[in-house]
C-alpha cells in the first residue's frame, strides 16, 4: 500500500508532506543541490484499515507476549486493507487478518490489549528475527 500522495485514502489524496508530484520535485531539487535524500519508511505497520474483520485470537501478556492469558475467542479488528481509492493500481493485494500476527484493539469489546491471531501459520516470530523485549517484539 505504498502511497506517496497519489491515492484517495479516506477522503484525501495529499499526505502530510504533500502530493506525490510535490514530493518528487523536492527530491529532484535536493539532487540538483548535491544533497542525497533518504526515505524514512516504517514497513509493515497496519493502521487505519478500511474495514473490520472477525477472527480468532488469544490475549497475551503485555509484559511477555509469549504468555497466553485466555482461551481462543473471536475478536473484531480493523484488519481489512483494500485502499479503494487505489483502484488496484500498482498493487492489487488486499490485506486481511490472516496477513498479520496480532492486533492491539478489540473493536467488539472496545478494549485495547495484545491479541495474537490464531490460525494457519500464525504466531509471533521467534529466534533471531525479533528483539526479545516483552517476550517478542514481532
Amino acid at each position: 500500500m505504498d502511497d506517496l500522495g497519489e491515492y484517495d485514502q479516506k477522503g484525501t489524496v495529499r499526505t502530510k508532506h504533500g502530493f506525490k508530484d510535490e514530493n518528487l520535485k523536492r527530491i529532484q531539487t535536493l539532487k540538483e543541490s548535491g544533497i542525497s535524500s533518504i526515505a524514512d519508511v516504517v514497513l509493515n505497520h497496519k493502521a487505519s484499515a478500511d474495514a473490520l474483520e472477525t477472527f480468532t485470537v488469544v490475549e497475551v501478556d503485555s509484559e511477555d507476549r509469549t504468555k497466553v492469558l485466555t482461551e481462543p475467542y473471536e475478536l473484531e479488528g480493523w484488519t481489512q486493507f483494500t485502499v479503494p481509492g487505489r483502484n488496484k493500481a500498482d498493487d492489487d493485494f488486499d490485506r486481511h487478518w490472516y496477513h498479520i500476527t496480532g492486533t492491539d484493539y478489540n473493536a467488539r469489546r472496545i478494549r485495547r490489549g495484545n491479541y495474537q491471531s490464531q490460525g494457519n501459520n500464525e504466531g509471533w516470530a521467534l529466534g533471531e528475527l525479533v528483539d526479545k523485549g516483552n517476550g517478542s517484539y514481532d
